[in-house]
């Protein structure tokens, strides 16, 4: 029986990404963006402007931290990367709003978040990883709604741990 290769990665910067310095602030924690590994270098994130699915090149390996799931099984984890990849196509929406809403003074003006399951609710990235393993396999990483889950928060989960980083794959001499 093999092991799930699902991992969930903390990126400690995310390259070209114009939110990290404001998660940064909001946070004042050292991870700025989360998002799932489904194999090889093959990740899905929430990202402005929809969930996408990409592959991470080598030169953003650096800073960013592996988690495997305590617990997870092979049919959970297919259930999570179908989860996950229907959002993809499901165009499901990035929220700046619920970035924002972190901060409890503009959640205050804002209101809370709209923690239902579903693709219809816009997302962040954290948001996204937490309300995918509840609502695709009902793995809860944190003990509170995923609208209040920043990257940080969630690299404080006990059903998180830490693995071997991700290494570029070598490529062949010609």
């Amino acid at each position: 029986m093999s092991n799930p290769s699902l991992r969930v990665l903390l990126f400690r910067h995310h390259a070209g990404d114009p939110l990290s310095s404001i998660i940064s602030a909001i946070t004042r924690g050292g991870y700025v963006h989360a998002a799932f590994l489904i194999g090889g270098l093959t990740i899905i994130e929430a990202y402005y402007p929809t969930v996408r699915q990409r592959e991470l090149q080598p030169e953003e390996l650096v800073g960013v931290d592996v988690f495997s799931v305590d617990g997870l099984t092979l049919e959970q984890e297919a259930a999570i990367v179908a989860y996950a990849q229907a959002a993809v196509k499901a165009h499901e929406r990035y929220s700046i709003p619920d970035l924002f809403r972190l901060l409890a003074p503009v959640r205050a003006v804002l209101g809370d978040g709209d923690d239902s399951p579903g693709f219809k609710t816009p997302t962040f990235c954290s948001e996204f990883v937490v309300r995918s393993l509840r609502d695709a396999v009902g793995i809860f990483v944190q003990n509170a709604p995923a609208v209040e889950v920043d990257p940080v928060r969630l690299g404080w989960s006990v059903r998180l741990l830490k693995d071997a980083p991700l290494v570029a794959p070598v490529k062949e001499a010609a």
